[in-house]
């Protein structure tokens, strides 16, 4: 289950007291809260008011007041599912924090790249940033300490360590009991039923989500109402009380859509998937299905998590070269110092010693000179080996970002085959070229679509097996026996194709020893059986086939396709979906 229960709670603990505390030493947090709260009720307007009170603070050279809306205008970007800019503008803003000396400034704005974190399902970097935030906040500060426990909860519950998680919670709750904020402490309880869900203990899980419901009512929030909901519609989705559940999905459903959470919104689509396919209607479980992959794919894209992992690189490369720097300028102080007082020490003995006292001190601070010289000599020696090591540090971290974009399975095997005919017969090589652009075509603009018909997976079959002909003339023999009855009936698409290439790929096709491959259809499967004839050398191979066709199926139907040896015949049956 991915839940937000806390991102609220920083703007419930800050925007409380804001006014009547406006002259007090800590009121730029409080008016921060006030600004960083309706980030969350109302983030365009936050945004555009930030750009233009922005540029008056560089009219003024107020560090913090830029430094305190460029971190409101990072969590408006975090509300609208804009991670990358969301971090973009909260490590900016902890930089211009940190730039000025500002400890609660920097422990805020690393609270807030904490949010971003979570978000990105990055619990372990979140809970590490947090527990950096708690070391550097002053203990007298309960506000911020409310929202650093409360997050810890959720980065805890998240990475499993659910006791942990309970205990955090409780802490930020003795804060909040001595304050009157039913949203804040809705959250609270909110975030231990999801704990005690997790672990199984659903009774006190059923009413902790009540308790948080009940304060809910006394306060004024969509975001509040929409968690508690969908997490106990899936609390009655679990024990299989449809309707009960449903009741609870569509109440925090609706409370998402007034409140354009993307994050509650895919929680919703997710749960309304099950709760379709508990009741067996996987038509609609498959549009419900399409919605949340349209919404995933709008801040879970393969280039927003890489834009977002590389921001994140920068950041903590940024983050050690400051360190190494703040280190080596302390030490260039502490040097200074020294000097400075062996300076003092010396006019001091040549005022009360006599000439011969003077002496010695001036040969003991030559001594001391040339072993301060020499120290500075290796210290820069040290220095130089540091920044080289970080540099080969951010290479692997490029380097382990390429490795993770792997090519489809069809089109690896397909160059597989064509290496395989450069070396035994380059004419056909350059036919197979040519129609495997043709296919390839076919190929992008089939994998858009989650399932195909049976007819429109067979017609890229066909042309698939017009270039294996090419590869293996008469001795791959294909026979297809389908009723048209048959059709109109579903499937994911390549997973017919991915058991053919499976059955070329891993036996032997010779003049003398041919492939025979049937398919055939049934009321509910679509069969396909090929002669066991293994090759002693197999070509490479992903190992994805097998996997991805059961995934697929995972989503759009109960049945499973399955693959076993019979009588010398390797079977696989892939379960057709009725219209």
């Amino acid at each position: 289950m991915w839940f937000r229960t806390t991102l609220f709670v920083l703007f419930f603990a800050f925007g409380a007291s804001a006014i009547a505390q406006i002259v007090k030493a800590s009121s730029y947090q409080d008016s921060l809260g006030i600004f960083m709260r309706k980030s969350a009720t109302n983030p365009e307007l936050v945004i555009k008011q930030s750009d233009s009170l922005l540029a008056l603070a560089k009219q003024k050279n107020d560090t913090k007041l830029y430094a305190s809306l460029t971190l409101s205008k990072g969590t408006a970007f975090s509300f609208l599912g804009k991670n990358k800019e969301a971090l973009e503008h909260q490590m900016e803003a902890y930089k211009l924090f940190d730039s000025i000396n500002d400890l609660t400034g920097k422990a805020i704005a690393l609270l807030n790249i904490s949010f971003s974190q979570i978000h990105l399902h990055n619990y372990q970097k979140a809970k590490d940033y947090l527990l950096q935030t708690l070391a550097m906040t002053d203990k007298e500060n309960r506000k911020l300490l409310i929202s650093i426990y409360a997050n810890l909860g959720t980065a805890s519950t998240e990475l499993g360590e659910f006791n942990e998680g309970i205990d955090y919670y409780e802490k930020a709750l003795i804060h909040y009991r001595k304050s009157d904020n039913p949203d804040a402490m809705a959250l609270m309880y909110h975030g231990i039923a999801i704990a005690h869900h997790k672990l199984n203990n659903r009774d006190l899980a059923e009413s902790y989500y009540i308790k948080g419901l009940d304060y809910q009512r006394n306060g004024n929030s969509d975001y509040v109402l929409s968690g508690l909901a969908l997490s106990l519609g899936e609390l009655y989705l679990d024990q299989n009380q449809l309707l009960l559940s449903k009741k609870y999905l569509d109440i925090g459903g609706k409370a998402a859509h007034e409140f354009n959470s993307p994050y509650y919104l895919e929680i919703y689509y997710k749960h309304l998937v099950n709760w379709y396919k508990a009741k067996g209607n996987y038509r609609a479980a498959l549009e419900q299905h399409e919605k949340l992959t349209t919404l995933r794919d709008s801040f879970y894209s393969l280039e927003i998590v890489k834009s977002n992992n590389e921001i994140e690189e920068k950041f903590q490369s940024e983050l050690k070269t400051s360190e190494i720097q703040l280190l080596k300028t302390q030490k260039d102080l502490a040097t200074a110092q020294v000097e400075k007082n062996k300076f003092w020490a010396l006019i001091l003995i040549l005022v009360t010693i006599l000439c011969f006292a003077g002496i010695v001190v001036l040969y003991q601070n030559y001594k001391g000179n040339k072993k301060s010289n020499e120290l500075l000599r290796l210290e820069k020696i040290q220095l130089a080996e540091r920044n080289q090591l970080l540099e080969g540090e951010n290479v692997l971290v490029q380097f382990e970002t390429l490795k993770t974009q792997v090519s489809p399975h069809f089109l690896f095997n397909s160059l597989n085959a064509l290496t395989s005919l450069i070396k035994t017969d380059k004419e056909k090589a350059l036919k197979f070229t040519k129609e495997f652009s043709k296919i390839f075509r076919s190929t992008l603009e089939l994998k858009a679509k989650n399932i195909i018909t049976l007819k429109e997976e067979l017609d890229h079959v066909n042309s698939y097996l017009y270039l294996q002909r090419m590869r293996f003339d008469s001795n791959l023999n294909i026979k297809i026996n389908i009723d048209s009855d048959f059709l109109n009936h579903y499937l994911p698409p390549f997973s017919l194709q991915m058991v053919i290439e499976n059955a070329i790929k891993h036996n032997t096709i010779t003049s003398e020893s041919p492939l025979y491959i049937k398919i055939k259809a049934t009321q509910d499967f679509l069969i396909v059986t090929n002669n066991l004839q293994p090759r002693q050398v197999t070509e490479d191979s992903t190992k994805t086939g097998v996997k991805n066709i059961t995934s697929r199926y995972q989503y759009i139907s109960e049945l499973e396709p399955s693959f076993e040896i019979k009588n010398n015949l390797f079977y696989v049956k892939l379960p057709l979906i009725k219209e």
